[in-house]
């Protein structure tokens, strides 16, 4: 059998309609790559390190415990009344000897000593003004010892409690020999007065004397 040609304007058969198997792919066409997965790097490992040779520990020599030193104990309340009652009595002494270095001496010049007797010669209200003086500074002086040791006292120092109990022993002896000697005063009134005023400064530098003493500062711990 001759193969026929259709004829020309007429469209060529498909092979769909046909029922012709499809050509087979041109072999010549270049074939797909095969994926392949990227090849793992593991990370760098660090070289090992070197062990450092171990360092001598210094011997340490056993020592035994210092023993801590006492505390100071604290200064009592009966030294600080002492302290305070020296400045009192310092304050007080020091107004009492500028009033007769003022008052005094100006009412020594001013009395007429002419007519006692045991004045004659001389002037006999500078006599008695240079000794009104004389008396009112050293009651100044021992106003100041007073002072300085109470303010002493108060502060917690030694030499102010040194000064402290000189001060209360010596005044303590001068008032007693002042109270034994007030029993001769004339008059009654005047003797009465005398011994009260006198024993209380003995009872009150007494005190000052035994509380710097004996109650100075209180125990102190031991640590």
């Amino acid at each position: 059998m001759t193969d026929e040609r259709p004829p020309e304007g007429a469209s060529e058969p498909n092979a769909e309609t046909t029922g012709a198997p499809p050509a087979a792919e041109d072999a010549t066409s270049p074939a797909m790559p095969a994926y392949a997965p990227p090849a793992y790097t593991p990370p760098p490992v660090p070289p090992p390190a070197m062990p450092q040779p171990a360092m001598a520990q210094p011997a340490v020599a056993w020592e035994a415990p210092s023993a801590s030193a006492p505390t100071k104990g604290r200064r009592t309340a009966l030294s600080l009344a002492a302290g305070i009652l020296l400045v009192l009595l310092g304050i007080l002494g020091g107004l009492i000897g500028l009033l007769i270095i003022t008052v005094g001496r100006e009412f020594a010049t001013q009395f007429n000593f002419a007519n006692l007797p045991g004045f004659e010669g001389g002037d006999p209200s500078e006599i008695v003004g240079s000794v009104v003086t004389f008396v009112g500074i050293v009651l100044l002086v021992f106003s100041t010892f007073y002072i300085v040791g109470g303010v002493g006292v108060m502060r917690s120092s030694n030499w102010g409690r040194v000064i402290g109990i000189v001060i209360g022993i010596l005044a303590t002896l001068f008032w007693l020999a002042s109270f034994a000697g007030s029993g001769q005063v004339g008059s009654a009134s005047g003797r009465q007065g005398g011994e009260a005023f006198a024993l209380v400064l003995i009872v009150i530098h007494a005190y000052i004397a035994l509380a710097l003493l004996f109650f100075w500062r209180t125990r102190g711990s031991s640590a």
